[in-house]
């Protein structure tokens, strides 16, 4: 096979992900706290409920105010499918972004716009296979915006905070707009504040060493911790730590090595982060002599990296005693993975590039391999068939969804005898309007919930209907 028709097989195996995710988008629907956010901007009781929030309940000052404006305009006026999309587009976005930063700044080198762009998605797709919720990850808006929209503003923040200490400072657009993103990723999730927190520290401690001024990074710093305050120190976050009561040392040890140990497990399961470890230091030998001798054998840095996650948690899991969503794991999982990479980096930068060169040749290593191992490392994650499996689920589950939800606007005098309750024996009796589809193998794949898109079903029964549902639709 040529060369040039090799180079097309990873951009096949993307199309062949990414087309499913997007038709997802469309299949999704709202439940739980957007239709709360929703009614709340309807009844003109934002400023009211936003204050409540962050006095009583969470000290997010951004992600809920965009929160609840986003619910009402995608619940309101059928828009469920477009917050997915714009995470998908800034995700891609802030890859492509960090990448240029390192490129132009660390390695000092100019690649090809399809390569980078190559780069990126084979990140981005990483990313997604190992998150352990989709679903609280990019499709229900109120976990998206709480949650992952501050890892993809992390991944803005990043390139931007190379462009600024690289320029030394000197450049006061980078500072700027770091000090927006700092407030609005720290009013978006305590955890990433946290992290950033972290990386402008331990910058701190890298200009001191490098005997560079200390003073841009101590700029970003304040900033930081000043946001980070607003959204930690509130009194809705301090008083919901008090109402979790008296802490239990022993389930929050338990709970940290368990939750820990799933961030590694989450990462090492896929076949693409060890392609892209390897790769990490293939990187890091090419560029060795581009990265500063102090960065490279500090013996701390290197620990900083593997156990980042780990650090970052602690806090998080003793204010919460021991408990923590699926949806705040994304975002852990998601950093580290990052940080892992760069770890194998530098992990490449203290081999010499001659034993890389020799192995390499030996080998017979030639572009194309790399070419035709992506596309193969992108099809061969579990994420892969899971996917197609929530094409699937996705388009019974749309029709279950579509169906309740327009009994609950026209607000049907027949409600009770046409809403469906149970998706399960929904899609039995649909499936035999397709008859070339009605085989029990068929059958059995589709009766289960898309995991992709589903969290809460408000339309169970009367009751759960009470908790979300009627909050909007009354």
């Amino acid at each position: 096979m040529k060369v040039k028709s090799v180079r097309l097989l990873p951009w096949l195996s993307i199309a062949v992900l990414l087309i499913p995710l997007i038709v997802l988008c469309f299949f999704n629907h709202p439940s739980a706290d957007d239709y709360v956010g929703a009614g709340v901007c309807r009844d003109g009781l934002f400023f009211q409920k936003y204050r409540d929030l962050y006095l009583y309940w969470q000290g997010r000052y951004f992600s809920q105010a965009l929160g609840m404006y986003g619910s009402f305009i995608e619940v309101n006026y059928n828009l469920y499918w477009l917050h997915p999309i714009v995470l998908f587009i800034l995700t891609l976005w802030g890859i492509y972004f960090l990448l240029s930063q390192l490129l132009r700044y660390l390695f000092k080198v100019h690649l090809s716009f399809s390569l980078k762009l190559l780069a990126t998605f084979l990140f981005f797709f990483l990313n997604f296979f190992v998150q352990p919720s989709m679903a609280e990850s990019v499709y229900w808006l109120s976990s998206s915006l709480g949650y992952y929209l501050a890892f993809t503003l992390l991944l803005f923040w990043l390139g931007l905070f190379i462009s600024y200490n690289y320029n030394n400072g000197k450049r006061k657009t980078d500072l700027f707009l770091l000090a927006i993103l700092s407030f609005l990723i720290c009013g978006s999730n305590e955890l990433i504040a946290i992290a950033l927190v972290l990386f402008c520290i331990v910058g701190c401690l890298f200009s001191y060493r490098l005997k560079k001024s200390m003073r841009p990074v101590a700029a970003i710093l304040l900033i930081t911790m000043v946001a980070t305050a607003l959204e930690i120190f509130s009194p809705g976050s301090t008083s919901r730590s008090t109402v979790i009561g008296k802490k239990d040392l022993v389930k929050i040890i338990f709970s940290f090595c368990y939750w820990g140990s799933q961030v590694y497990i989450s990462i090492l399961k896929e076949p693409l982060s060890w392609a892209s470890a390897a790769a990490a230091v293939l990187l890091g030998t090419r560029y060795r002599e581009s990265v500063h001798t102090n960065i490279k054998r500090n013996g701390w840095l290197h620990l900083f990296l593997i156990f980042f996650s780990i650090i970052c948690i602690s806090p998080i899991l003793y204010g919460s005693n021991g408990s923590m969503p699926l949806r705040m794991l994304n975002n852990v999982v998601s950093m580290q993975l990052l940080l892992l990479l760069a770890e194998c980096f530098l992990l490449g930068t203290l081999i010499r590039s001659s034993e890389i060169t020799a192995i390499l040749q030996a080998a017979k290593f030639k572009t194309a391999y790399f070419y035709a191992l992506s596309a193969i490392l992108l099809l061969s994650s579990t994420f892969t068939f899971n996917l197609y499996d929530n094409l699937i689920q996705g388009f019974f589950y749309d029709k279950m969804m579509s169906h309740n939800e327009y009994l609950k606007k026209t607000n049907d005098a027949l409600y009770e005898e046409k809403v469906i309750r149970n998706y399960s024996t929904f899609v039995e009796e649909e499936i035999k309007n397709y008859p070339a589809l009605n085989k029990e193998v068929f059958i059995q794949k589709a009766k289960q919930l898309p995991s992709f898109l589903f969290f809460y079903n408000d339309f169970e029964n009367q009751q759960t209907e009470k908790v979300f549902l009627n909050k909007y639709y009354r």
